[in-house]
C-alpha cells in the first residue's frame, strides 16, 4: 500500500513530508525526521504533530523537538 508521512506545526502547517505515496510491505518500519522544514531549514523547537496515511487509514501522534 502507498503511505504517506508528514509532520505538522500547531498551526496545522506542513513542516516536512518523510513519506510521500511511497509503496511499503506491510510490517514495522521505522523514518528518522533530520529536524528539517521543507526548504532545508531547522525547525523550531516545540511541539510538531504527524500523520501517518496508508490503506484509507489515518493514525496520528505528538513529538517535541527540543
Amino acid at each position: 500500500e502507498a503511505v504517506s508521512l508528514t509532520v505538522f506545526d500547531v498551526s496545522g502547517r506542513v513542516v516536512r513530508r518523510l513519506i510521500e505515496g511511497e509503496v511499503m510491505a506491510p510490517g514495522p518500519h521505522a523514518v528518522e525526521w533530520d529536524g528539517r522544514g521543507e526548504d532545508g531549514s531547522a525547525a523550531a523547537a516545540g511541539l510538531y504533530f504527524t500523520r501517518i496515511v496508508s490503506a484509507g487509514q489515518v493514525a496520528a501522534g505528538r513529538l517535541v523537538r527540543l
